[in-house]
């Protein structure tokens, strides 16, 4: 079966002591490595069962142990190229992803793998992230904005690649011949990578995190993508304007600055522009009607760029929500598409609304329940949900390491990551249980193993046992 793991990784074996009570008598905070320590760099492991785990890493490597991480097998590999992650459906079927989209299948527990092909194979991607829902169901994801999905064991790949569509803020990202594709109806993928993958057993709702603060989910790997909104605690402003000016008047300007100087904690954040047309662009009656009510809203729409600028925020780091579409305005029959656009941007004044978005890179994702989930990301951000990941609440362990890896124990949470320790949280508190030999980048639970599999620094195999039974799950 499928156990929760994270991230993209290397690999050692490391235990905790049961209830994270981490002392001197329990753990020993600098174990030695094991004298079998993995020669090449491992960046994720999973658990068949309760002994059994198989590691994948660099140019291709493949590893299994059968006895729950003190000793790796050196597995042959079809592949030369880095092996991302890897995810088992139950103790024989499983799949591995990496470099140059490469996807990989067994059917005997890791022994021996043979490649697939998917609709984006050509296009030399890596494949960060795969889950296995049952062994003939699985989701991978990966750099520009791929999200894949099979239903028959992998013989047959359907591609649900998030693309740019000409709403999407991204698609004045795009050159002219991109948007021009997009207009056509054309598939162009998004420039986002999404990190990691999971999803819960039953019905299978899926849960995908990545760079810009993609927090998605869906029903199935290949559902309708929702997006979860990170919460900044910061309201958004409504800078409205005179009927036919784009000028700021001086008690908007203090306004505005006044809500630029309280935002805090902006290093993730952007903010995103938003903007309505005053009455004036209700039936505009001509082409150059409508070009005037365009020109309007992006004069507005630079007044306020101007300010922000002035107090430090990068042009990369302001966007419009919507893009003035001036697309729109060369298109056959353009008039009548532009009237009836502008009449649904017309509102009783015009105005800009400015709303901070947080935007972390987030590297790994993991839920414990239907409702209950973790992602965590550059710079130390943690984000926790509470309702399947509609909302997410940030915070930061720390200001400088980035986070790699969470994961759901017996006794709660873990994470890791650049710093080389390993966090649990303890009466709502995230505190060092054990200090590692390098950065961990990947976690893996068993509710049945003597230790929890981390996939970090040099692919050592450091074994610190647990006292007494395992634990059981919650």
């Amino acid at each position: 079966m499928q156990q929760r793991r994270t991230g993209v990784a290397r690999a050692l074996s490391v235990a905790l002591c049961a209830g994270f009570a981490l002392c001197a008598a329990c753990v020993d905070p600098h174990p030695e490595p094991a004298r079998d320590g993995l020669p090449r760099d491992l960046y994720a492991v999973a658990w068949l069962d309760a002994r059994t785990a198989v590691a994948v890493g660099a140019r291709g490597t493949l590893r299994r142990s059968d006895d729950a991480g003190a000793h790796w097998e050196r597995l042959p590999s079809p592949v030369e190229t880095g092996l991302y992650d890897v995810a088992f459906a139950d103790t024989q079927r499983g799949w591995a992803v990496g470099q140059r989209s490469v996807i990989l299948r067994t059917d005997d527990g890791g022994r021996s793998w043979v490649a697939q092909t998917h609709p984006r194979a050509g296009e030399g991607l890596p494949l960060l992230a795969v889950h296995a829902l049952d062994p003939e169901r699985a989701v991978a994801v990966g750099a520009w904005g791929a999200r894949i999905f099979t239903r028959d064991g992998g013989v047959h790949w359907e591609d649900h690649s998030l693309v740019v569509t000409p709403e999407d803020p991204r698609f004045a990202w795009l050159d002219d011949a991109d948007q021009v594709r997009v207009l056509a109806g054309e598939r162009v993928y998004d420039d986002v990578t999404l990190q990691d993958v999971t999803c819960r057993a039953g019905p299978g709702r899926c849960w995908i995190v990545g760079e810009f603060g993609h927090v998605l989910s869906s029903e199935g790997g290949d559902g309708a993508l929702a997006h979860g909104r990170i919460e900044t605690g910061v309201s958004p402003l409504e800078v409205r304007f005179e009927a036919g000016s784009s000028e700021l008047g001086a008690e908007v300007e203090r306004d505005l600055a006044a809500w630029i100087e309280a935002l805090t904690d902006t290093a993730d954040a952007r903010i995103e522009l938003g903007w309505t047309l005053g009455p004036e662009a209700r039936g505009a009656p001509d082409l150059a009607a409508a070009e005037r009510a365009l020109e309007a809203a992006e004069a507005r729409l630079a007044a306020v760029r101007a300010l922000l600028f002035e107090a430090g925020w990068q042009a990369e780091r302001v966007r419009e929500q919507t893009p003035i579409p001036w697309e729109r305005l060369e298109a056959p029959d353009a008039s009548a598409d532009v009237t009836a656009w502008l009449g649904r941007h017309a509102r009783e004044r015009a105005a800009v609304t400015l709303t901070l978005r947080a935007e972390p890179m987030l590297f790994a994702v993991d839920f414990d329940s239907a409702t209950r989930g973790l992602a965590v990301g550059g710079a130390g951000v943690w984000l926790e949900t509470k309702d399947a990941g509609a909302h997410w609440r940030p915070a930061r362990l720390h200001a400088t390491d980035a986070l790699f890896a969470v994961a759901h124990g017996p006794d709660g949470p873990l994470l890791a990551g650049a710093g080389p320790q390993l966090f649990a949280r303890q009466s709502g508190t995230w505190r060092p249980v054990l200090a590692t030999s390098g950065f961990v980048r990947d976690l893996a639970f068993h509710p049945g193993a003597p230790s929890v599999l981390a996939a970090g620094e040099d692919g050592q195999a450091i074994p610190v046992r647990l006292e007494g039974e395992a634990a059981s799950p919650r």
